[in-house]
């Protein structure tokens, strides 16, 4: 910012600076402090990120100034506790910074536009693995140390759920870290959970029966599990909007057990309705589930009793063959994530773990208590 043509140095973040080859270390001088650099963070998110709005226009700013952030730290040799728990901080909130604009900033993309042109979904999704990655080793370090990371167990199950789609993860995962982490800790089993819902690979059973509400449905999937595991109260808005990078992947995959699970081979289905079909993908809205289904090869009939009822245009199975995989953009959830948030500012949900307290749906299996995803011993 400026201020009768003077910057004002008290509004200025220092701006990445890539690498590039044959470039000398940058001096002792250029290099922030870590109080320097703690400070500069909550600059940026408690002041720029004042509200959602903000995030949509400073996104591209405080991108790059976070990044900048992350390679000061790399020219530390060596840290005492304090700076180490200072990295820690800014770090896990840099983690929520990433997984929160990929969460908010798609419902700023305007109808017909592409989301490039407001983020690379790609950039994001990298960046935020490579924090995650990062707070993985100084919390491995910390524990040389004997040093207590307060959100360890919370960060350690966001990247399993981050990396959930790697068959191998939970294995690795298992012979890797503490046992208490497996043991002790709701969040990392709520991630196991979701990542054995999506690695669960059980076909729909079931017919199109014709009821007055609509075909019936059964399912033993445990794809619809995983929106159940989103939606519980247990599961934190944080940990939702990490799922959420992994909607288009299980909605795809609800799609292909429906068609292997409904299609005739003589008479096509035509009593599957559009609203149906959407109890199971968990859209906001019908038409987004028809845009998502029509993506992957489906088609629709408008109802001849009700043709301008986009509720009740049925589905088209024609045959079994396998869904597309087509490049299906980052989708803001407000059903199963931004519910979550309730009234908590962005500052806020940059800064700390929200939970939704009031929902009245929540996934109890075996009678747990309504906190908990589990049973207590």
């Amino acid at each position: 910012e400026k201020t009768g043509g003077v910057a004002d140095l008290s509004h200025m973040v220092k701006k990445l600076a890539r690498s590039a080859a044959g470039q000398e270390a940058p001096l002792p001088m250029d290099v922030r402090s870590t109080r320097a650099l703690g400070l500069s963070l909550d600059y940026m998110f408690g002041t720029l990120l004042r509200e959602d709005e903000n995030l949509r226009h400073l996104h591209g700013f405080v991108w790059d100034r976070t990044r900048a952030i992350r390679r000061d730290f790399a020219f530390f040799s060596t840290m005492n506790e304090s700076e180490l728990k200072t990295q820690i901080y800014v770090l896990e909130n840099i983690a929520r910074f990433h997984v929160t604009s990929l969460h908010l900033l798609p419902q700023f993309v305007s109808p017909g536009d592409r989301i490039e042109d407001l983020f690379s979904e790609h950039q994001e999704l990298e960046q935020l693995g490579k924090t995650l990655l990062s707070l993985r080793d100084i919390y491995d370090d910390c524990r040389t140390q004997d040093i207590v990371c307060e959100n360890e167990a919370e960060f350690r199950a966001y990247y399993l759920l981050f990396h959930g789609r790697d068959p191998g993860i939970v294995e690795a995962l298992q012979m890797q870290w503490d046992p208490r982490f497996w043991n002790d800790s709701e969040e990392v089993r709520i991630a196991l959970s979701l990542v054995e819902a999506m690695h669960n690979n059980q076909d729909f059973v079931g017919s199109a029966k014709h009821k007055e509400d609509g075909p019936l449905l059964a399912c033993t999937s445990a794809y619809t599990t995983f929106f159940d595991i989103v939606e519980a109260v247990s599961t934190s808005y944080t940990m939702a909007c990490f799922a959420e990078c992994h909607f288009p992947y299980v909605r795809r995959a609800i799609l292909q057990a429906v068609k292997r699970a409904l299609t005739r081979p003589k008479n096509p289905v035509e009593d599957v309705t559009a609203e149906a079909l959407n109890e199971f993908l968990r859209y906001d809205t019908v038409e987004q589930a028809i845009e998502f289904a029509e993506l992957h090869g489906f088609s629709f009939t408008p109802n001849r009793e009700d043709p301008a009822n986009v509720s009740r245009y049925g589905l088209v199975l024609r045959d079994r063959s396998l869904v597309p995989y087509p490049k299906v953009d980052h989708q803001f959830s407000r059903r199963l994530v931004e519910k979550k948030r309730g009234n908590a500012t962005l500052p806020q949900i940059l800064r700390r773990t929200i939970y939704d307290r009031v929902s009245s749906s929540a996934y109890l299996p075996n009678g747990g208590r309504e906190e908990s995803l589990f049973v207590q011993d």
